[in-house]
């Protein structure tokens, strides 16, 4: 399943699926299809109870709270997710911050981790 899912990610690679110049400002279509398939591969995981994907709504709920819109952010500030997983939250948290923060995160799972180690 994480091979089939890294083949249909793969995909847009092709420079011919730029679709760069057809959204909407604030628009993220890789990033919305990566998440629509994560949520229905990570159901079909979590029934095996190997891991639980946090939906990006409430990863964009869970930064509003932390206030980062309104707080004095820099570069130095650190934002940290231990069990980040695909890295949903740290993402949404960035999103929503008015400077760009260093992100950290941690997953022990390398197979639910979005970036390669």
């Amino acid at each position: 399943m994480v091979d089939r899912l890294t083949n249909m990610v793969a995909i847009f690679d092709n420079p011919a699926l730029d679709f760069s110049k057809n959204r909407a400002d604030g628009d993220d279509i890789l990033g919305d299809a990566y998440e629509y398939l994560m949520r229905h591969f990570a159901t079909e995981i979590d029934r095996k109870g190997q891991f639980f994907y946090t939906p990006a709504e409430v990863s964009r709920i869970m930064a509003q709270i932390l206030g980062i819109r309104t707080a004095r952010v820099t570069s130095y500030t650190t934002v940290y997710d231990p069990t980040c997983g695909s890295g949903s939250l740290l993402l949404k948290v960035a999103d929503e911050a008015t400077a760009t923060p260093t992100l950290c995160g941690q997953e022990k799972d390398a197979a639910t981790s979005a970036w390669p180690a």
